[in-house]
């Protein structure tokens, strides 16, 4: 290193290490490069990455070169690949005659870039734009500081620049599961077969799951971490809150240039989008001649959509407008500089519903969808005892170890005490229900392992002209993501309004199954002549939403769980239904949804009204649904 009266001519030694630890300190090991630079200024060098992810070294007053005792040296190291030295220059300064470091700043200017007009992206599905934003180079040098700002280069981020679309190994496209409902609402078809209907199309309750998703802005960043030359030739720096690398820690540029670094802070989602309203309506089944009811139809609902994944690619030019990355270039020929950006945004289209038989309920049976409920005989016929059977005893106790955990808390959502469900009773009176609507309250709505589709067979497409995704073809290999092969996408419902709720359709009342309290009993004895036993009078089930699991919360469930589970049980049922329902053989295994279940609390028959007693009421050891 030269001294500080530049007294000593020679070039001097410098040891970059990478990557940095947790600390910002020089982590342990060999240096990545050893450089010997063949220009010696007064001051120490300071190093700092730029926007890019290159390597930006400065030192004060070069004494080395005649004429340039007022000027900045700046030496630039390329951290695509390995580190390695690519060029250098020098910046008329008036007070750099100095044995004082400079210090640098880069900023973004954020507050005023430039947009292209749309274009037809690089695969035709779509349009892409191109904003710019200016860099600046902010230098702070001088015994007295003085400080000079200069223009530095371009980022440009380019939007929707391709879109790529996961397909099945068999089938073609596959869809993503955005959300489950476990059956139609409980309703009794005791209280329905022999009915007298007035319609041919009679909905006794339909679920209704929506979501306003808010606007999503691009974040801003300015680079401010520094890092000086120690006497020993590494690298010391301080990490600041806004440091590069993941999650906030150190690596800055050395990090990025392995595993992608500060990707997200140039992640852009500037659209709003409106979930449609999804609904499972809860429809009697009736003869189309007389309209007398003959059972319930049978059938829950899953929600999927296709589904895709935006591209954006980032450009970083010099101030002069050379190419330092652009991750629509060829790597292989296009010699960057720095890492190659690459931003992906999954997005799924309009959810549709279809049918499959439900796996953990059968519908029209409200004893199927209690808890623990038994047969007369003492066969047991609950959900804990139906999930214990697919599992094969796996899962004995499937509501407290499963579902219970899970579950939503509405109560907590909205600021009150804990409830984890919604409450529905219907009696010969009337109907009572409940309803949630969430402002501004935060709900794991998906998750979208594309990582995992891939490895069990699912490829993405391929198109003619195959874009270049950061810097490389993306036909049949893509895997998005940045470490070990594996990505995950989720998504959280922070919205301006989500709710689930029992609508009512013009219906009065809103919701249940055919009322048998105003008829003669000689009519009831006509339509069935066990009704005092069979015919329900009175119950009561609570509506519990389950999100996607996320690692690390009260259900242990893994994300995805409920579209896993799905896939293993959704046709066990499938023929029992008339007509035979399957599920879709393109659906994505590395989704995952919310799902909603019911589960009967209390069930009386007229019998048990004038009996004083219950069919069956769950006796709720833990004070849950009191």
């Amino acid at each position: 290193m030269a001294d500080a009266n530049g007294s000593n001519k020679a070039s001097f030694q410098v040891a970059l290490t990478w990557p940095l630890d947790d600390n910002g300190s020089p982590a342990a090991g060999q240096p990545a490069l050893a450089w010997s630079s063949p220009v010696a200024t007064k001051s120490p060098l300071t190093v700092l990455p730029d926007p890019a992810g290159r390597i930006i070294a400065c030192g004060s007053s070069v004494t080395s070169e005649k004429n340039l005792s007022k000027a900045l040296l700046f030496e630039t190291f390329s951290t695509y690949g390995p580190l390695a030295y690519a060029s250098q220059y020098t910046v008329t300064a008036s007070s750099a005659d100095t044995s004082t470091p400079a210090s640098m700043l880069f900023i973004v200017d954020t507050t005023n870039p430039a947009q292209s007009t749309p274009e037809p992206n690089a695969d035709g599905t779509g349009n892409m734009t191109t904003t710019s934003y200016q860099l600046l180079q902010l230098l702070f040098y001088g015994g007295t500081t003085v400080a000079q700002v200069q223009p530095y280069g371009t980022a440009e981020v380019i939007s929707n620049y391709a879109n790529i679309s996961l397909y099945s190994p068999t089938v073609g496209p596959a869809v993503v599961v955005t959300g489950i409902i476990e059956g139609p609402i409980p309703l009794p078809v005791s209280n329905i077969i022999g009915w007298q209907f007035e319609s041919t199309t009679n909905d006794l309750g339909s679920v209704i799951y929506g979501t306003s998703q808010e606007k999503k802005e691009q974040g801003e960043q300015s680079w401010n971490l520094g890092g000086t030359l120690t006497t020993n030739g590494k690298i010391g720096a301080e990490v600041g809150d806004e440091s590069f690398g993941e999650g906030g820690g150190a690596g800055m540029a050395w990090d990025a240039s392995a595993s992608g670094g500060y990707v997200k802070t140039w992640s852009t989602s500037t659209s709003s989008t409106l979930t449609q309203p999804l609904q499972q309506p809860a429809t009697a089944s009736v003869d189309k001649g007389s309209m007398i009811g003959n059972g319930i139809v049978p059938y829950g609902t899953v929600f999927a959509a296709s589904g895709s994944v935006s591209i954006t690619n980032l450009r970083f030019l010099d101030a002069n407008k050379n190419v330092i990355s652009d991750g629509t270039q060829n790597a292989t020929i296009s010699a960057p500089q720095a890492p190659i950006f690459a931003v992906t945004n999954p997005s799924t289209g309009q959810s549709n519903g279809y049918d499959y038989v439900p796996f953990m309920v059968t519908p029209g049976d409200l004893m199927t969808y209690t808890i623990d409920g038994t047969r007369s005989d003492s066969t047991p016929c609950g959900i804990n005892a139906t999930m214990a059977a697919l599992t094969k005893g796996t899962i004995t106790d499937y509501f407290d170890s499963v579902i219970w955990p899970a579950a939503f808390d509405f109560g907590a959502a909205a600021g009150e005490q804990s409830q984890k469900y919604l409450n529905f009773s219907w009696t010969l009176g009337g109907v009572t229900g409940s309803a949630f609507t969430g402002l501004q309250t935060s709900m794991h709505n998906g998750s979208w392992n594309v990582g995992g589709s891939v490895a069990l067979g699912f490829y993405w497409d391929a198109k003619a002209g195959v874009p270049l995704i950061g810097g490389v073809s993306s036909s049949g290999s893509v895997m998005l993501g940045v470490k070990g092969g594996y990505s995950s996408t989720t998504i959280d419902t922070k919205t301006a309004q989500w709710g689930v709720s029992l609508q009512p359709f013009s219906a009065t009342p809103p919701w249940g199954p055919p009322n048998w309290g105003n008829l003669p009993d000689s009519a009831k004895l006509a339509i069935d002549p066990a009704w005092a036993s069979s015919v329900i009078a009175s119950y009561r089930f609570a509506l519990l939403l389950l999100p996607d699991p996320q690692p690390g919360d009260a259900s242990g469930l893994s994300p995805g769980y409920w579209v896993q589970e799905l896939i293993t049980y959704g046709n066990s049922n499938a023929t029992t239904a008339n007509p035979s329902a399957f599920l879709p053989n393109n659906i994505d295994p590395g989704s995952g949804s919310w799902k909603i279940v019911y589960v009967v609390l209390e069930i009386r028959t007229y019998e048990d009204m004038n009996n004083n007693t219950y069919t069956y009421r769950y006796t709720d050891p833990n004070g849950r649904f009191t």
